[in-house]
């Protein structure tokens, strides 16, 4: 499982890149410093910028982007299949971090922490919730970028710098 998930963090490299067209094949300039790893394209786009994943239990990737929020499943064949999009966000929010908590997926966006219940278990209709808000939009980088569990079960947000 472990050398399934490299492989995956790896292709997930490949389509974080910031050439707007699609390319059918992983850029050439991309090697996994691992020669028992192969890199290989999940996915790209020519209208989403895929900024943060995750993986849970099941090999299933949960993927944040410029303003929506897609899982892969995984296919029979040891790779995925298509995405399917569970929820968009309004334009340029950028879901920055992803975190699992049982049924329910909590995103980080650029100025907002949201969770999404039943977020991991189902595909539509999903209806977000706002835990935590108030940084001022600025830049895409100064902002909330990182979201963890303690070991506690408790949320950890971090901050950008927001001194624009």
């Amino acid at each position: 499982m472990f050398r399934a998930i490299l492989i995956v963090s790896v292709a997930l490299l490949a389509f974080e890149s910031s050439a707007a067209e699609s390319f059918a094949a992983p850029p050439t300039d991309y090697a996994p410093a691992d020669p028992g790893l192969r890199l290989e394209l999940l996915d790209s786009s020519p209208n989403e910028s895929f900024l943060s994943w995750r993986c849970d239990g099941l090999g299933r990737l949960f993927v944040g982007g410029r303003e929506a929020v897609f899982r892969y499943d995984p296919d029979d064949k040891g790779g995925y299949k298509p995405r399917v999009e569970l929820f968009r966000f309004p334009p340029h929010s950028w879901a920055y971090d992803i975190e699992l908590r049982g049924p329910d997926l909590y995103v980080l966006t650029m100025n907002a922490l949201y969770v999404l219940p039943d977020g991991a278990i189902k595909n539509a209709g999903l209806k977000q919730k706002r835990l935590l808000w108030g940084v001022a939009v600025g830049h895409v980088h100064q902002c909330f970028p990182g979201l963890a569990w303690g070991t506690e079960g408790d949320l950890f947000v971090s901050m950008g710098d927001p001194l624009w």
